[in-house]
């Protein structure tokens, strides 16, 4: 299962100041494929790709969040609201890519979203 989580680096009660990460994660006890699949051409390409656009949203979802939620008060207030906002949109691309591709199975409409994909991770910067 491939997703996008967050973990709170720090904290400061003096000042208020918080850091989160970012990032976007694979789990291979929730992952899994239907042996008839299994040597099917593009296959490891597909699921490359779902994970390369949780890593796209992934850092959407840090450029927001150092721009809006530097504070445990707008932690508090605005993280889960700004998160659902931008996972939705995660949720929604990767549904597009899934119906544009025929679940993989229509290996040039596969290319194209993998140059676009590709494209969107030239022009967006990792968290440091």
């Amino acid at each position: 299962m491939i997703s996008i989580n967050y973990k709170v680096l720090s904290k400061s009660i003096w000042t208020g100041k918080i850091k989160i990460k970012i990032f976007a994660t694979f789990d291979s006890e929730k992952s899994w494929v239907s042996l008839q699949y299994l040597n099917q051409n593009g296959l490891l390409e597909h699921e490359q790709i779902h994970f390369d656009i949780a890593e796209f949203f992934s850092r959407k979802l840090s450029k927001v969040l150092l721009e809006r939620v530097d504070t445990v008060e707008k932690f508090n207030r605005d993280f889960q609201i700004l998160y659902d906002k931008v996972y939705q949109e995660y949720i929604d691309f990767q549904n597009l890519f899934e119906e544009e591709t025929s679940y993989g199975t229509n290996i040039e409409k596969q290319k194209i979203w993998k140059e676009r994909v590709d494209n969107l991770l030239k022009i967006t910067k990792p968290q440091p």
